[in-house]
C-alpha cells in the first residue's frame, strides 16, 4: 500500500513546463490539481482498507484519469520546450508513462485479489 502511495503522489508532484507558456492561471491551478489528486489517492486508499471494492474501482478509474491529465500536460509543455528543458521534460514524462503503466498492473489486484489489497493496509 505504501509504495503504491509513493507512486500516486510522486504523480501529483508539479510538471515542468516552459517559463513561455506558464500563465499566472496555469500556476495558480497547479496547486488546487496536486490538492484534489492528492485527496482523491486517500480516498482510493480509504475504500481498500475498508474493502469497499465497487468505490475503488470507480476512484481508480478517477485517478488513472488525472493521471493521464498530468501526462497530458508533460507532452505539452514538451511540444513549447527546447534545449535542456525538454530533455528533462522528456525523461519526467517517460518516468509518468512507466508509473501509470505501474499502476494500471494493479487494477486487478485491487478488484478481485482481497490479499493482495490487505497486504497494502499493514
Amino acid at each position: 500500500m505504501r509504495f503504491l502511495l509513493v507512486i500516486l503522489i510522486y504523480c501529483a508532484q508539479p510538471f515542468g513546463s516552459s517559463g513561455q507558456t506558464d500563465t499566472i492561471a496555469e500556476i495558480n491551478a497547479q496547486p488546487d490539481q496536486r490538492v484534489i489528486f492528492q485527496s482523491k489517492v486517500r480516498q482510493l486508499t480509504s475504500y481498500l482498507n475498508e474493502g469497499n471494492e465497487s468505490a475503488a474501482n470507480i476512484l481508480f478509474k478517477d485517478v488513472s484519469k488525472s493521471m493521464e491529465t498530468f501526462i497530458k500536460t508533460t507532452q505539452a509543455a514538451i511540444d513549447s520546450a527546447d534545449g535542456s528543458e525538454k530533455r528533462k521534460l522528456k525523461d519526467k514524462l517517460d518516468r509518468q508513462r512507466q508509473l501509470m503503466a505501474q499502476f494500471q498492473s494493479y487494477q486487478p489486484n485491487l478488484i478481485r485479489n482481497r490479499q493482495s489489497i490487505d497486504t497494502w493496509t499493514h
